[in-house]
């Protein structure tokens, strides 16, 4: 700390220094160190009163660094922010619209409410200012003082005046006291677009930026066409771009035509339709982002338009590098994508992600074969035969997955269900390990365990073996599975139940408890009306 404080006075005293001050390249490379200590995390409040005399300085780089410095430090130095305002107030006077912008948001950014006057007078000002960089720091400006203090934006006429500049020839001024509007209006529904604004910004769009026509395009859905006359007036200024070659353009002026052809939905497949090979285009980019934001916009229309988008089902397939959020999200949708033509090649591709490294990837798409086997009945026995090929992977992990997702299928007309009981309860797969796996056996295990005789004893060693380390949501299974499997097979399974519910009943689970008792009301009422309730059948 000593060679950090020696630091310091040095710097003060070359600060104190007009030779140094006079010398452009010597002063820069004094805040050079200056930056150099606030990196190491060293306290320079100390040098709050000589930084702030460089606000007049006549180097821009060194005014820049005073004004940058300034915003930070000002509210550990309270005495300097008169000084500061001063300097800046005069500063916004300055010849040099540089020199006008940069003070106009150093002031604003110093977050003291006693400046809002000085402030406010400010950025009006600025937003009458010939230069059109001081009018974009204005209008953004204003957002700033709106938060510092509402009531001092509200109560003058900078509103008119934001609404007034977006007729202003600089687009970036438009877009920003857009901006302005929309942040300080938003509890009063934001700007407000009506006809003549709306055709303004729809003849202006090409003079726009990329970033400021994505944000005009999606301001102008707040616009009501009070005809079908004029919503097709506004189609045929918006088809162009809808080849337009930047996908953030292109998706919000598609985002706006499908906004406009609400009441006329026999166009919206028309629509999709004409852009489809510009998805396919951005799908196959490489580019992960934008193959993201793609799909999160394609989800919206799979239910309705789900003929366009399957004819380019590869598009949606996974690749090598892909981050495990974005094939997750290719996974979810491929069932959406499936007909009779490509069920084949999506379930093979589904397959192949089970065995992803990744084990919320490869839990993802044993889903996905899950959701397609409920989709039809001829797609149901095609999954169930490729979930039972993932059991022999000697994993744990993937065979606990397998499970969860059988569990929440109606396996009771698969033709080879006897076999694919047979494989479950031969493999040591009831281990408390993995819960959410062993619980989806348990359940596969009561509901369809009556086909086997060796189920009851499975359950009865799992029991014996593991009975105190199994969780209350394992037991609440478990007692469900010994429970159906008695009403099936009572000789065998009498004795375990009767132990199960004893430990169940004792349980301080209210719920795991609660069960318990349920059941033990509900067999002494007879096993017919057990089975009624159950099993759901009459027997």
């Amino acid at each position: 700390m000593d060679v950090a404080a020696g630091c310091l006075n040095e710097i003060i005293r070359h600060l104190e220094d007009p030779t140094v001050l006079s010398d452009q390249t010597a002063c820069r490379n004094l805040l050079a160190k200056v930056m150099n200590l606030i990196s190491r995390g060293i306290d320079v409040t100390s040098l709050s009163p000589h930084i702030a005399k460089l606000l007049a300085h006549h180097d821009p780089l060194v005014k820049k660094f005073a004004c940058e410095f300034v915003c930070v430090q000002i509210e550990k130095s309270s005495d300097l922010v008169l000084l500061v305002i001063n300097s800046l107030l005069r500063d916004c006077k300055d010849s040099s619209p540089m020199t006008r912008g940069l003070s106009l948001r150093t002031l604003c950014s110093l977050r003291q409410e006693s400046a809002s006057e000085h402030i406010l007078q400010a950025i009006q000002n600025g937003l009458n200012d010939h230069s059109s960089y001081v009018r974009r720091i204005a209008a953004l400006s204003s957002i700033r003082l709106h938060h510092l203090n509402p009531e001092s934006i509200l109560d003058t006429g900078i509103i008119d005046k934001l609404y007034s500049l977006i007729r202003d020839p600089d687009p970036i001024v438009v877009v920003n006291c857009l901006m302005a509007l929309e942040e300080i209006l938003k509890d009063e529904g934001g700007v407000v677009i009506n006809q003549k604004m709306s055709y303004h910004l729809l003849i202006t769009l090409p003079k726009f930026t990329n970033w400021g026509r994505t944000y005009v395009l999606s301001l102008l859905k707040k616009y009501v066409p009070k005809s079908e006359d004029e919503v097709f007036n506004i189609l045929n200024i918006l088809d162009d771009y809808l080849k337009e070659t930047t996908y953030s353009v292109f998706m919000s002026s598609l985002e706006l035509f499908l906004h406009l052809i609400t009441a006329m939905p026999h166009l919206k497949n028309e629509v999709l339709n004409q852009c489809k090979e510009m998805f396919v285009s951005g799908l196959n980019s490489g580019n992960i982002e934008l193959t993201y934001s793609i799909i999160l916009f394609i989800e919206n229309f799979l239910d309705s338009s789900k003929s366009i988008f399957s004819q380019y089902h590869k598009a949606f397939f996974c690749r090598f590098k892909e981050p495990p959020y974005l094939k997750m999200r290719k996974i979810e949708i491929l069932p959406s994508l499936v007909t009779s033509t490509n069920f084949p090649e999506i379930l093979d591709e589904l397959r192949m992600y089970c065995s992803e490294v990744s084990s919320n990837v490869s839990f993802c798409a044993m889903k996905a074969i899950g959701k397609i086997a409920k989709q039809d009945s001829l797609y149901f026995e095609y999954c169930i035969k490729k979930l039972e090929e993932l059991l022999e992977i000697p994993e744990q992990s993937v065979q606990a997955n397998v499970f969860q997702v059988l569990e929440l299928l109606d396996l009771t007309s698969y033709v080879h269900l006897e076999n694919l009981m047979r494989s479950i309860c031969s493999r040591e797969n009831l281990n408390p390990a993995n819960e959410n796996g062993c619980c989806a056996n348990l359940f596969l295990l009561g509901e369809y365990g009556y086909m086997l005789e060796s189920s009851p004893y499975a359950i009865q060693e799992f029991i014996e073996n593991y009975i105190e380390e199994c969780t209350d949501t394992m037991k609440a299974y478990l007692l469900t599975a010994v429970m159906k499997l008695f009403l099936t097979r009572p000789a065998e399974c009498q004795h375990m139940l009767g132990g199960l519910l004893e430990i169940c009943s004792v349980s301080r689970n209210k719920d795991l408890n609660s069960k318990a008792l349920y059941y033990y009301n509900l067999l002494k009422q007879g096993p017919e009306n057990a089975k009624r309730i159950v099993l759901n059948k009459k027997s």
